[in-house]
């Protein structure tokens, strides 16, 4: 018979795949998922067959440097793992052990959260070995500091495993790939990993900002829940969608002079007028031009009025996908166009 620290292990693994007790009728084994007790056997469960590709398989089968498509796709992915979670963390269930092994990708977008051996209920202590001495669970490559001093854990552990797929992802390697197991779980204890800053310099600053905050040291830094991680990544993804292309017709008003610098637009086709005070420039933005940029670099009101003088098409660029974009680019060159973008707006203010 297993102990009662046994069983409730058991259904900690049980739970999350979404077991129940089987139906009186029939032996539970027929069923895709059951729960049950058999004498000389004691509790047990079934689940259901998972076939698909690992995440870790999928990583593998990626050229680098990384597309735009395959980095959206992994973000997806991670927001369906945060879904699993969120339920997972509601029943009080922490996985504890989230790495691109344990996640199947199947049909048709389907994505599961494979191999729940290592769940416990959170806030509980890890399990001692025979000495009395707690251990240390999970994988060394990518153990929450948490985990490798062998204390309590709590939802952040999985934000901190989240966290490290998104690393893993954009630096082609664990937070830990080297060493002895001793040396990487000593190395997790105090989350000494190299930046993304510095492995992954090209990757997405955002992608790279909130892998940071979800592998921070101490978990009251890290998102406090998974559904907030999701959140953020969910954030990231709506940014990443193409820029929204907008129509005005001949006479219309694309921007007013004073007004804040909430976009920044790039003619796609017809040609406008810039007016300063009421005066018009002599020159008339078409095709390639790039109109209110100044205003949103430096957060100052728009100094000019744009009118467009045929019908045109622009493209609308926010706040958000500006700054990812500029995210890509080497740090000189930002720092360039910030600076460039100031000039711009003083100059332009002082000759009025």
């Amino acid at each position: 018979m297993l102990r009662p620290p046994l069983v409730s292990a058991l259904l900690a693994l049980a739970l999350p795949c979404g077991c129940e007790a089987p139906p009186e009728e029939g032996p539970p084994e027929e069923g895709p998922c059951g729960l049950g007790f058999r004498d000389g056997v004691g509790p047990f469960f079934t689940m259901k067959l998972i076939e698909g590709q690992t995440l870790l398989d999928w990583l593998r089968e990626l050229e680098r440097p990384i597309s735009v498509e395959s980095l959206d796709e992994l973000v997806d992915v991670l927001i369906k793992v945060c879904d699993a979670l969120a339920m997972a963390h509601s029943l009080g269930i922490i996985h504890a052990d989230i790495k691109t092994p344990n996640i199947m990708l199947g049909e048709f977008g389907a994505v599961y959260l494979m191999d729940w051996g290592n769940a416990r209920i959170g806030g509980t202590p890890p399990p001692t070995d025979d000495s009395g001495r707690p251990q240390v669970l999970g994988t060394p490559s990518v153990l929450a500091p948490e985990q490798a001093r062998a204390w309590s854990i709590d939802a952040r552990t999985d934000v901190f495993g989240v966290g490290a797929i998104i690393y893993t992802f954009l630096a082609g390697r664990p937070p830990y790939p080297t060493g002895t197991i001793e040396a990487r779980i000593n190395a997790a204890a105090y989350a000494r990993f190299r930046p993304l800053s510095v492995v992954a310099r090209k990757a997405p600053v955002t992608l790279r900002k909130i892998s940071a905050r979800a592998m921070a040291l101490n978990p009251a830094d890290r998102f406090q829940t998974i559904s907030e991680l999701g959140a953020a990544l969910n954030a990231f993804r709506r940014a990443r969608v193409p820029a929204p292309a907008v129509t005005l017709a001949a006479g219309e008003v694309l921007m007013q002079q004073g007004e804040p610098g909430d976009f920044v637009y790039v003619v796609r086709e017809g040609t406008f007028r810039v007016a300063i005070d009421g005066v018009d420039l002599p020159h008339t933005p078409g095709p390639g031009a790039v109109l209110g940029e100044v205003a949103m670099i430096t957060d100052k009101p728009r100094t000019a009025t744009v009118t467009a003088i045929t019908d045109a098409v622009v493209l609308r660029i926010g706040p958000e996908l500006l700054q990812e974009e500029l995210g890509r680019v080497s740090p000189w060159v930002k720092t360039l166009v910030e600076s460039l973008a100031h000039r711009l707006h003083r100059h332009s203010t002082e000759g009025r």
